[in-house]
Parts: C-alpha cells; sequence; structure tokens
C-alpha cells in the first residue's frame, strides 16, 4: 500500500493536478471575497454571518442611533433661533443663520451630520416632546394615537429620562449619547415606530445576504483547505520521481536563488496589484451602476482578474517550488550570489589566517626543534623586509615630495607595498605548510623508533611530502607485519616445543620403568654399569622435558598460578634445607643473610620454590670450585630482592639479554650438566607470580635478583607449609 501511495504521489499527472488545483483555489478564494463583498454594497458588512435576525444586529442598532440623531438634529434646526451656543457661534465666526452653517455647527458640538429633510419622506414614524424655554413642544410626522396603532405589530424605540428602551424582549437597545449645550431643548421623550411591512422587507434582505455570504464562506473554505492541502502535498513530494528516493533539481531550478526570490516576489506584487485594481473597479461600479445594474459587468471582470491572478500565483509557486527543491538538495546557498560571495570572503579569510599563522605563529612546529628554527628566521627576515621597506618607502616620499605632494605617487607605492604584503603572505603560506609536513614526518618517526606502530601519516592529496609519508607507511606497515609474524612463529614454536614434551613423556615413562625393571634384576658387573649410566641420563632427560614443558606452558599463558601470602626466609630456607645434600657435595661455601624479621609477599609456592632452586642449582653448576656464594635478602618499604651472587669458572662473554635466552649456556664448551632453561623458568616464573627478575654482571661476578612487592600479613593466616612439588614425568 505504501509503495502505491509513493508511486501515485510522486507521479507527473498527480503533482500538475495539485497544482491546477492550488492556483484555481487562490484565484476563487480572491473572487468570493470581493464579489460578496462588493454585492452587498458594503452594507451589511460579514454580519448576517454570526446573526440571523436583523432587528438583532448592530446594522440595526446602527440605523436606530442614526434615525434617532436625526430626529434630535430636526429639533435643534427648529429651535436653532433660540439656541444661544449656536448664535454665539454665528456671532464669533461672523457667520448668518443658514441651514449649510447649522449643519457645520451640529458636526463640531454634536459630532454627526444626520438629518431628516422637510421634503424627504421618512421610511420611519417618531414623536420627540422637548421643553424649550419653559414651554413643552411636539414634533412628529405620525399623531399620538397613529403611533399607538402602529406600536401593536411594528418595533418602536423610546428615549424617556437618558434610557433607550424597545417594545420587544430580547432585541438589545444602544446608548444614545445627547450632548448638551446652552439653550440647547430639553427631551421629555423621543419616540421611532419602525411598521411590520419594513421589518419584514429588511428581514427577507437580510436572509438573501446571509445566504449569499454563508455560501461564499463555505466556498472559501472548502478553496483553503484544498489550497493548503496542495500546497504541503507539492512541497513534500516536488523534487520526488517514481523509483528514486533522493530529491532532484530541474533546469528551472540552475537560475540564481536571488533571481527565484526576485522572480517570485515580483508575481506576489503583481498579484497584489491586480486585486487592489479589481477593487477599485468594483467600487467604481457599484457607484455608478449601483449593485443590481453592475453585477453582471462585475462577473465578467471577476472572471478576467481571476485568470490574471491564477496565472501569477503559477509562477509564484513555481518560485516556491524551486526553493523547496534546492533546500532538500542543500544547494540553497551554494546556487546563490550571496552564498558564493559569502564563501568566497570566508575562504579568503581562512587563507589570510593561515598566511598570517604561518608568518606570526609558531604553534604548530612548536615541538619541532628544526622547524621552530627555520620559523625564527622567517620572522626575522620578513618583519625586517616589511620595517625596510616601509622606512625606505617614506624616506623616498619624504625626500622627493614632502608630505603635502605626491598623492598619485604614494597611491601606487603603498599599492605595491600592499601586493607586496600578499606575496609574502602567499610565500609565507607555503613554508609554513612545507615545515608543518616536515614536522609530522619526523614525529611519525619517533613514533616508529619508540615501538608505536599503529597510526599512520595521512597527508593531503597537495601536500609535498605526500609520496614520502606514503614510503613511510609502507615501512611501518612492513615492520609491523614481520613483528606479526615473528610473534606467530615464536606461539608456533611454543605450541610445538609443549606437543613434543608432552609426547616425549609417554615413552620416556615406559623406558624409566624398565631401568627400574632392570635395576632389580641380577646382572653382571659391566650390565650393572650399563643400566646405572641409562638411568642417568634418562633422568637428565625427564628433567629437561619437565623444565621444557614448564617453561612453554608459562610463556604461553597457560600455566595456572594459585597465589597466596607466603613468608620469604621460611620459603628460602625450605629450599636449601631440600638441597642441603647437593650444597655438600659440590664443595662450594654459602654465606647467607637474612632478615630477621618476617616479609610477605604474594605468589605461588610451587613455583616461587622452584625459582629459588634453579637460582642456587645454576651458582651451584657454573660457580668456580672451591669460591664461596651469596644470598643475600634486602629490603625497602615497598618491596622485598633475594639476591644469588656467585663466581663464574669461566669467562662469561654474553650479556643480561643473552643469558636469559632459552637454551642459552654461559658455559660455551657444554661440559656441565646444565641445559640453558634454568635462568629462563626462573623468569617466567617470577613474572607470572607478579614479581621481576634481573641479571648483572660485573666481571667475573655473576648476580641474579628476584624482587617482589611486600604486603600486609593477613589477621589469620592459614598455616600451610611450602614443600617443594613431587617429581613426575
Amino acid at each position: 500500500m505504501d509503495t502505491k501511495w509513493r508511486r501515485f504521489s510522486r507521479h507527473r499527472a498527480t503533482k500538475i493536478g495539485c497544482f491546477l488545483l492550488f492556483i484555481i483555489s487562490i484565484a476563487l478564494c480572491v473572487e468570493s471575497v470581493l464579489l460578496v463583498g462588493f454585492s452587498s454594497g458594503m452594507k451589511y458588512g460579514l454580519e448576517p454571518i454570526l446573526c440571523k435576525e436583523y432587528v438583532n444586529s448592530d446594522v440595526q442598532m446602527t440605523k436606530i442611533l442614526d434615525d434617532m440623531a436625526g430626529v434630535r438634529n430636526k429639533v435643534y434646526y427648529q429651535e436653532r433661533e433660540t439656541n444661544q451656543q449656536y448664535q454665539g457661534f454665528l456671532k464669533e465666526n461672523a457667520l448668518e443663520d443658514s441651514e449649510e452653517n447649522f449643519r457645520y455647527f451640529i458636526e463640531v458640538y454634536l459630532h454627526g451630520n444626520y438629518f431628516l429633510e422637510e421634503t424627504e419622506e421618512v421610511a420611519f414614524n417618531y414623536l420627540a416632546t422637548y421643553l424649550i424655554n419653559g414651554k413643552e413642544k411636539t414634533i412628529g410626522n405620525i399623531t399620538e394615537e397613529e403611533f399607538s396603532t402602529l406600536a401593536n405589530s411594528g418595533l418602536t424605540y423610546s428615549y424617556t429620562g437618558g434610557t433607550l428602551s424597545s417594545n420587544r424582549k430580547g432585541v438589545p437597545t444602544p446608548t444614545l449619547d445627547t450632548p448638551e449645550f446652552e439653550g440647547a431643548p430639553e427631551f421629555i421623550s423621543m419616540k421611532i415606530v419602525y411598521p411590520q411591512d419594513m421589518l419584514t422587507e429588511n428581514q427577507k434582505l437580510w436572509n438573501a445576504e446571509r445566504t449569499r455570504q454563508l455560501g461564499a464562506s463555505w466556498c472559501l473554505l472548502t478553496c483553503g483547505v484544498i489550497m493548503l492541502f496542495s500546497l504541503i502535498f507539492l512541497l513534500a513530494v516536488t523534487g520526488k520521481k517514481v523509483g528514486e528516493e533522493k530529491a532532484q533539481i530541474c533546469f528551472f531550478d540552475r537560475l540564481w536563488t536571488e533571481v527565484i526570490l526576485l522572480l517570485g516576489t515580483g508575481a506576489v506584487i503583481l498579484d497584489g496589484t491586480i486585486i487592489y485594481a479589481q477593487y477599485q473597479e468594483f467600487s467604481y461600479m457599484q457607484y455608478y451602476y449601483g449593485d443590481i445594474n453592475a453585477s453582471n459587468s462585475m462577473l465578467l471582470m471577476a472572471i478576467l482578474a481571476g485568470t490574471g491572478i491564477a496565472a501569477v500565483t503559477a509562477v509564484v509557486l513555481l518560485c516556491l517550488l524551486s526553493l523547496a527543491r534546492k533546500l532538500k538538495v542543500h544547494i540553497f546557498w551554494r546556487s546563490s550570489v550571496i552564498g558564493k560571495f559569502c564563501r568566497w570572503v570566508w575562504r579568503g579569510c581562512k587563507y589570510l589566517k593561515r598566511s598570517f599563522s604561518g608568518l606570526f605563529n609558531g604553534e604548530r612546529w612548536k615541538d619541532y626543534k628544526f622547524q621552530r628554527s627555520l620559523f625564527v628566521r622567517q620572522l626575522v627576515f620578513v618583519l625586517g623586509e616589511i620595517l625596510l621597506w616601509f622606512i625606505t618607502a617614506m624616506l623616498m616620499g619624504e625626500a622627493m615630495y614632502g608630505w603635502g605632494a605626491g598623492d598619485v605617487a604614494f597611491f601606487f607605492l603603498f599599492l605595491c607595498m600592499f601586493l607586496a604584503l600578499l606575496l609574502l603572505a602567499w610565500y609565507a603560506n607555503g613554508y609554513a605548510r612545507a615545515n608543518e609536513e616536515v614536522g609530522m614526518l619526523c614525529r611519525q618517526i619517533d613514533d616508529m623508533a619508540d615501538g608505536r606502530l599503529e597510526g599512520r601519516l595521512i597527508l593531503d592529496e597537495k601536500a609535498l611530502l605526500k609520496d614520502t609519508a606514503e614510503h613511510l607507511n609502507d615501512i611501518q606497515g612492513g615492520i609491523q607485519k614481520n613483528i606479526e609474524s615473528q610473534i606467530k612463529s615464536e606461539r608456533t614454536k611454543i605450541e610445538l616445543i609443549t606437543n613434543v614434551s608432552h609426547d616425549l613423556k609417554t615413552p620416556l615413562t615406559s623406558i624409566i620403568s624398565y631401568i627400574d625393571l632392570l635395576q632389580k634384576e641380577e646382572l653382571n658387573d659391566e650390565a650393572r654399569d650399563y643400566v646405572n649410566i641409562l638411568a642417568q641420563k634418562s633422568d637428565r632427560l625427564k628433567n629437561m622435558v619437565a623444565d621444557v614443558f614448564d617453561l612453554a606452558k608459562t610463556t604461553s599463558g597457560e600455566a595456572k598460578v594459585v597465589k597466596e601470602q607466603l613468608e620469604v626466609r621460611k620459603l628460602l630456607e625450605q629450599t636449601m634445607g631440600d638441597m642441603e645434600d647437593k650444597i655438600e657435595q659440590s664443595n662450594r661455601t654459602f654465606r647467607v643473610f637474612l632478615l630477621d624479621e618476617p616479609v610477605y609477599i604474594e605468589g605461588d609456592g610451587q613455583k616461587l620454590y622452584r625459582v629459588f632452586q634453579n637460582l642456587i642449582d645454576n651458582a651451584l653448576k657454573y660457580s668456580m670450585e672451591g669460591t664461596r656464594i651469596f644470598i643475600q635478602m634486602t629490603r625497602t618499604p615497598d618491596e622485598v630482592t633475594v639476591s644469588v651472587k656467585n663466581t663464574a669458572a669461566y669467562e662469561m662473554e654474553f650479556t643480561e639479554e643473552e643469558i636469559l635466552e632459552r637454551f642459552s649456556r654461559g658455559d660455551k664448551s657444554r661440559t656441565t650438566e646444565g641445559n640453558g632453561l634454568g635462568l629462563s623458568i626462573a623468569k617466567s616464573f617470577a613474572e607470572v607470580c607478579g614479581g621481576a627478575f634481573d641479571i648483572k654482571i660485573d666481571g667475573d661476578q655473576f648476580k641474579a635478583m628476584v624482587t617482589f612487592p611486600v604486603v600486609e600479613k593477613l589477621p589469620d593466616p592459614p598455616e600451610s607449609e611450602n614443600e617443594p612439588p613431587e617429581e613426575s614425568i
């Protein structure tokens, strides 16, 4: 349903239909208002729409006031010779008593000009009783008896004691203003009666006008709704075509926005001119020909004027829809002269800002020493050159013409200086951009040197160093790929070692088991020696496979760490106690310096036991025979360090980093039993437990140090003994 409506609403025929509905509706609205207004002769206004009964209308109230004022003015006119204020008015202005002067007097002092003419046939009947100079007088066009007879069927209004009232209930009565002045008659009563025949005729005219105005109102309302709906619909679908979601423009929209605005404004003014001319012509026709005689001519003119209004309104709507399409595709300002001028000014300001920023602002390369030096040189050069040019120009003008002459020369001189400044600004801007690009290049190189390879250097297409930046990005990408490849290779190697170590365990276990069985058999001396050698070598192979397997698990992050609170002194004493036999057979002297107070750390007891065991074992294997081995425990407020120091039995031709590599041995001749994994395992286990491992070499002195953060002792720590792990395959 939505797709069908979208196709229907965007179809060209639908748009044309709504377009025609809009302009026809506007023409009908305007002509309806003008025709209804002038057909009623502006006699009733718009009141017939709101008031159903003529006698209750403001038109009738106005007529009552006018008729009462006419009766009042007739009385004043009849008694004008006795009116002292009127006589004073004539004397003051040196005027003669005449009807014209009396009318002027009434307009000035009573603010009214309604009179009952003597020869005029008055459309209502009246009686007025008033008092003048102590005498009561009556004036009217009927007698009291006739008034009473007409009042039985007609509508009467009585003015007595300053109050106006009616003989019918529900009929409103206005307030009659009867200004009093010196010598004016004093009204006792004033009565007006409207015969029923006249009221019936006025009601018929009122009903006809009401019917005409209600019809015009419904026509105006209907046309207004159609016009509003058509306008909203056209604004919504303009620029949209069937099968396309993006709005599009037409050839008319390629005009400047200001041209379309001027064209639409001119069309609106022309519409107003046509409406005003039609109003004036209708007024002329009604004045000279009357309502009935002018009706046919007014209808013909309404058709012609309505056609013109529809045509001009079509131009207005075309301009409005064009502006709407421009807004939809976001070209309202881009396709305007003012918008282009503003963009040109904005670009000029940005260009000047960049230029002067390059001249006087070194913030862009304040972190680059080379560029900052170039900036200082550039600034000194530019400012010095400008200052010298200005001084030279001033001295030249003073020497040649003086201050009062040579205005033309000065004009061209300063014009040349201005052009020179623009040239310098252009040069400085390009120079500053080059400096900025070099600085960005240097910073990228610094990041690469520090190992930060994630970011890429992106320069503009017009940058001078764009190709260099792309080459640097290629180098950076190659380095990153190599590192990732090395990491992948290392992981593969670790996985291989882990798998091989795991696979070696099964056959090695079988070999050791059969060797144990052979040792229990009755063998001759030579065979028993062979079996003992097999037992030693298999035991060494078992330890090597276990070391490789533990190191591989730790390096790959798969090693399980169970942290608990440990006392360093007890852990060291336990390790040395378990290795007491090996220490006594080594022909080495141990010097142990441990702290008296307990120091607690957090770590895995089995792995830290292995760390200290490997350090002591390493010292026993590679120290010179008969020398001393020092084990020392030191503490700072936050850390505790355990160091093992020995004198090497060989020349140490390696660095701290090299000796920590896997399968690396300080004894190049490999005459000792080591496999090159002891220190690597110690370092890995220490770090996985949250500590730090370090090596220091000083001549023949080799020192291994393990450092851990000190923790507070728990209130009730569980009692547990740190036992060395059981050896297993």
